[in-house]
């Protein structure tokens, strides 16, 4: 099947705002200590939730979906927080968009693999049609 630009849907700044406050709503009680963005779409949605949220520390990781053969890259290593969080963090896992949820989980694990006790949890701003709503290694979907 051919997809085109009519099959889109271009979200404005105002509705991209409003997702995210709605994602802050639905996240407020699971005391977010850190950001980690999936950079590309996430970094900003990380982004926007920190700036509103408060939430300061921020652990950014890339991996890259690649095909012909199909696998999923770690494009960064989970850096290193320097500033104090309390234990076990709490990680806000910032995306875009969310289709398999394929690399969030991977993200989640390599970040689970550097900081074992974080729980971490995953706000998508947008979700394709049939996208999961649990995904192995991440307590909750937003």
């Amino acid at each position: 099947m051919k997809y085109s630009e009519r099959d889109t849907n271009k979200m404005s700044w105002d509705e991209l705002d409003k997702l995210v406050d709605i994602l802050i709503s639905k996240t407020s009680k699971k005391n977010i200590n850190v950001i980690a963005p999936m950079l590309r779409t996430g970094g900003i949605v990380g982004g926007i939730f920190s700036i509103k949220t408060g939430v300061v520390p921020m652990l950014p990781v890339q991996f890259k979906y690649s095909y012909n053969p199909t696998s999923i890259n770690q494009i960064i290593s989970v850096p290193d927080i320097i500033q104090n969080v309390p234990e076990p963090m709490n990680i806000l896992l910032c995306e875009g968009n969310t289709s398999s949820g394929s690399i969030a989980m991977k993200a989640s694990k390599a970040i689970r693999a550097k900081y074992p006790k974080a729980k971490i949890y995953l706000a998508t701003l947008t979700k394709v049609y049939g996208c999961p709503e649990k995904l192995d290694g991440i307590e909750d979907v937003f």
